[in-house]
């Protein structure tokens, strides 16, 4: 009879322990610096070098960016085989090439002229934590729901990107989703 009642103890004793661990808003905010290392580098992928478009004109990104002098554009007229679009060379220059976080290692090379269209991505911003807006743990599916701030800083020329229309500007303040889950090594990011 005392083996079973300490056993049963020892049990209660464990189950109290382990639903003690309640996540608070220090941990939250510490996995979540941990996952992003902030600040965040946003870009978006664009197209450059010679490529052809079905309209006479470019999207007007491109525009807004040859006014601030990150690309030089160059309309080619007609051309093609099969389809025949309009050709644009669009070549960014030395102050672009700065904000290019990535660079397209498989240009595709287009038609005979040995020239490339190159899907390379350029800064936008940058995202800054600014903090935890709240914490809802889900205990029977030994899981939380978190809710961060973000602040957008640093605009780069590259946010025109989102002046076209066509795309959907970001808000500067984001209040952004995180899942976390509770595991025997404490709490983790579930993605």
């Amino acid at each position: 009879m005392r083996h079973n009642l300490f056993l049963l103890l020892c049990i209660l004793t464990l189950f109290l322990w382990s639903c003690n661990d309640k996540l608070s808003n220090g941990s939250a905010e510490q996995i979540i610096k941990e996952r992003y290392h902030f600040p965040v580098i946003e870009d978006e992928m664009i197209e450059t070098g010679l490529f052809g478009y079905g309209q006479d004109s470019l999207p007007r990104f491109y525009y807004l960016l040859q006014k601030q002098g990150m690309f030089s554009i160059e309309a080619l007229g007609k051309g093609g085989f099969l389809i025949e679009t309009y050709r644009f060379r669009v070549t960014p220059t030395i102050a672009a090439k700065k904000f290019k976080t990535v660079e397209d290692t498989k240009p595709v090379k287009q038609g005979n002229s040995g020239e490339n269209m190159y899907r390379s991505r350029f800064k936008t911003c940058e995202v800054n934590f600014e903090g935890i807006e709240s914490v809802q743990e889900i205990p029977a599916m030994n899981s939380a729901e978190v809710k961060y701030k973000v602040r957008r800083v640093n605009f780069t020329p590259f946010w025109s990107y989102y002046l076209d229309g066509t795309h959907r500007m970001p808000d500067s303040i984001q209040i952004r989703p995180f899942k976390m889950i509770k595991t025997n090594d404490g709490w983790k990011a579930d993605h």
